[in-house]
């Protein structure tokens, strides 16, 4: 996939993601029938423990630390490191556009570091870059070029393309191939939708100043 592909979808997940505890705080709330129980008549509530609220905040507040800004450059991040090695200053020895940082290796060490700086600093932006490495994989199907995803389980060498005519086979796979652009029209449809959203509610200024979309 592509730009827009990437971002946009990548940001869609994500907002999805962080919305999704306040909706299932939500269902909570609703009325629940009360279970009686077999040692007395009268009826008690089959209540869920506390810690399931407690769960749910945690991952709120986890929510609103989110810097949105920081998911679109993960949802790039593979490419942003993969393709100026592999495609412009060493296409001779990689041959290959997808490397180091579109393997499960790099997710992993990637992943890890985060939730290490999360519970011993409270900081969040890697996790953004993370879940935004985490997307890209996806979308590019990476388990379909299982040499290069599960590098170097094969071997230190990843599975050679063809880079030479790079660039023009992507704007001809965008002009004729659906697989490429309509995943790209997926995308700007769901950026478009977000940013008139957020300036429909007044919270374009505050997601370009601090990456957030609540207030």
């Amino acid at each position: 996939m592509l730009f827009l592909a990437h971002i946009g979808i990548t940001l869609g997940a994500a907002v999805l993601l962080c919305d999704a505890p306040s909706w299932s705080y939500s269902r909570r709330k609703l009325p629940q029938p009360c279970q009686a129980t077999s040692t007395t008549s009268f009826s008690q509530p089959d209540c869920a423990p506390d810690c399931a609220d407690d769960n749910l905040s945690w991952f709120n507040s986890l929510a609103r630390q989110i810097d949105y800004r920081l998911i679109l450059v993960g949802a790039l991040l593979p490419d942003i490191i993969d393709k100026p090695l592999g495609t412009f200053l060493f296409p001779c020895f990689f041959n290959s556009n997808r490397i180091f940082c579109h393997t499960l290796l790099f997710l992993v060490i990637i992943s890890s570091v985060a939730v290490y700086i999360f519970k011993r600093q409270g900081q969040t932006w890697l996790i953004a870059l993370a879940f935004g490495t985490f997307m890209h994989l996806i979308l590019d199907g990476m388990w379909l070029i299982p040499k290069t995803l599960l590098w170097p389980a094969y071997g230190w060498a990843f599975g050679r393309t063809d880079i030479s005519h790079w660039l023009k086979n992507v704007f001809y796979a965008l002009l004729t191939d659906p697989y490429i652009y309509l995943p790209e029209l997926v995308g700007a449809i769901i950026l478009l939708g977000f940013f008139v959203y957020l300036a429909r509610k007044g919270k374009l200024l505050l997601f370009i100043k601090k990456g957030t979309i609540q207030s």
